[in-house]
């Protein structure tokens, strides 16, 4: 991954949610096979015994199958995904609290801004500090879609609700891989997100930040 111009302490962290990424993703792959491996052995087991015990063996090993390769991977993911929309939101916030203390005199404080998370950011170096914010990007694009994602799955568990208010959420869902709107529990829609969905988020971030780190890095040539 090409870090650019950004300085270590963005980069080494970024760099550690990638290895995270990568290293459960190898780990529900593993842990998918041995379930699956299971519930064909208690399914073979089952066929020569034609016993109770051995169907409800069976069962069990079904239910923890599926636990394993839908239920368990989407709960790990959106906690993947909700600690890098944080990681990249707390860095802008840090950007912006930096350029308020070290050129701001003066100036509209971020906290004065009716904006709120990576959107505030994103008007204090527009307008406030007059500084280009790299949100002309596919990736920043996505970024504003990961923020409805990131709502969904803080305010409402990844519920998607069936007013016309999540369109904007189906429609970003309906371009992007890796995530997808299923039935859940009593029978309402919910988002389910997998490895190649935070993969790419995690892409978007390090491509967000190392295009601003570009920006600071011109502004002090």
């Amino acid at each position: 991954m090409n870090y650019g111009y950004l300085p270590s302490w963005i980069s080494t962290e970024l760099e550690r949610l990638g290895r995270l990424i990568e290293y459960v993703n190898g780990f529900l792959t593993d842990q998918a096979a041995d379930a699956e491996a299971a519930q064909q052995t208690a399914l073979d087991a089952h066929v020569e015994a034609q016993t109770t015990d051995s169907f409800m063996d069976f069962f069990a090993a079904g239910m923890e199958a599926n636990e394993v390769s839908e239920a368990f991977p989407n709960l790990i993911y959106a906690s993947l995904f909700l600690s890098l929309y944080s990681f990249l939101e707390n860095t802008l916030d840090q950007l912006t609290k930096y350029l308020a203390r070290e050129e701001g005199e003066g100036k509209v404080t971020p906290k004065e801004l009716s904006h709120r998370g990576i959107f505030r950011s994103q008007v204090y170096h527009q307008k406030v500090m007059d500084i280009p914010f790299p949100d002309q990007s596919d990736a920043w694009e996505r970024v504003e879609g990961y923020n409805r994602v990131r709502n969904s799955l803080i305010h409402s568990y990844g519920r998607v609700s069936a007013d016309g208010g999540s369109n904007a959420l189906r429609s970003f869902i309906s371009a992007t891989n890796g995530v997808e709107i299923v039935t859940g529990s009593w029978n309402q829609e919910q988002l389910s997100l997998n490895y190649d969905f935070v993969k790419l988020a995690y892409e978007d971030v390090v491509s967000v930040l190392r295009d601003l780190a570009e920006v600071y890095a011109q502004r002090s040539a």
